[in-house]
């Protein structure tokens, strides 16, 4: 045996024995992108967030990772080979390292089957799918709303209790006078009808005059005079046999004159003997045969001194 033909012996089973060793180096390299991508999926963060966001591509990237570090591992081994090898093995070589790359990357959906199945990761979602639909009232773009202080807004503002006005400064109508100086149990005006026979007794006469007044006739030409609605508007007792009053004179009381009201006249002058309301054209009060006469509104509009016992000014 020639030493040429030793050396051609010696170089085929060199170039045998490669094969086998290459192909060692990339079911190493395979097996360890599986553990790779199978310690990925162990360590997954499954509760960082909701089953449906967590998207199918991850397990896809992971395995295509997986993939690519097993391409890696055996290109080396079998660029040795194609070196070493004639052509058609180093095409053989270079198959055998693609299609366990290739067989390494599982099909789509087989991960999140696998999990589904087995309740270890993250529920698939397809490529493309829309995130779910934020819950109602949450703000847009989750953004969180401004706080309110709690009594500000939160119900509206009480509005302040109205003041009431100051009182305005009482002033009496002309007309007016003072039950206060009036003695009790006499007739004075506005007396109903039912007290002036309480505190008068029965009349000698009632007379109606229908559109009028009413007049209620006593002894010594007394009389009493009543308005449609039965109160006392006058009265002629030119004897004082009536306990009738509008109050008393009082001593220092002011003189009276044109423009007095009716409280100023009492106490100048006291009750008078007579009362005549003549309605809307006012009235007259008689003190003998003296007469004071009253407007509408109750002032005086004419003084009328015949027995000079007015006080007048």
């Amino acid at each position: 045996m020639t030493l040429s033909r030793v050396e051609s012996r010696r170089s085929e089973r060199h170039g045998r024995s490669k094969p086998p060793k290459n192909g060692m180096r990339i079911a190493i390299a395979v097996g360890a992108a599986l553990s790779a991508a199978a310690i990925a999926f162990a360590v997954w963060p499954r509760e960082s967030a909701p089953a449906q966001e967590q998207p199918l591509a991850a397990s896809s990237e992971v395995a295509a990772v997986a993939g690519q570090a097993a391409a890696q591992a055996g290109q080396a081994p079998a660029e040795q080979s194609q070196a070493a090898q004639p052509d058609g093995a180093a095409a053989s070589g270079s198959a055998e390292a693609s299609a366990p790359a290739a067989s390494s990357a599982p099909p789509a959906g087989t991960a999140a089957a696998g999990e589904s199945h087995g309740g270890a990761g993250p529920a698939a979602v397809p490529a493309g799918s829309a995130s779910p639909a934020p819950s109602a009232g949450a703000p847009a773009g989750g953004d969180t709303p401004a706080l309110q202080p709690s009594g500000t807004d939160a119900a509206p503002a009480q509005a302040a209790a109205p003041q009431p006005a100051p009182a305005a400064a009482k002033t009496e109508s002309a007309a007016y006078i003072d039950p206060a100086g009036i003695p009790d149990g006499v007739v004075t005006l506005g007396t109903p009808s039912s007290d002036v026979e309480a505190r008068l007794g029965e009349p000698e006469q009632r007379i109606n005059y229908r559109y009028t007044k009413d007049e209620w006739l006593y002894s010594g030409d007394a009389s009493i005079y009543f308005d449609a609605d039965g109160n006392v508007i006058g009265w002629n007792n030119p004897k004082g046999a009536l306990k009738v009053s509008v109050g008393e004179a009082k001593p220092k009381a002011d003189r009276i004159q044109v423009g007095s009201t009716k409280q100023q006249v009492v106490d100048a002058m006291g009750t008078p003997d007579s009362i005549l309301d003549y309605r809307k054209a006012g009235s007259s009060w008689h003190y003998g045969k003296s007469r004071v006469d009253f407007n509408p509104s109750g002032a005086v509009k004419g003084l009328v001194n015949t027995d000079e016992n007015l006080r007048i000014k």
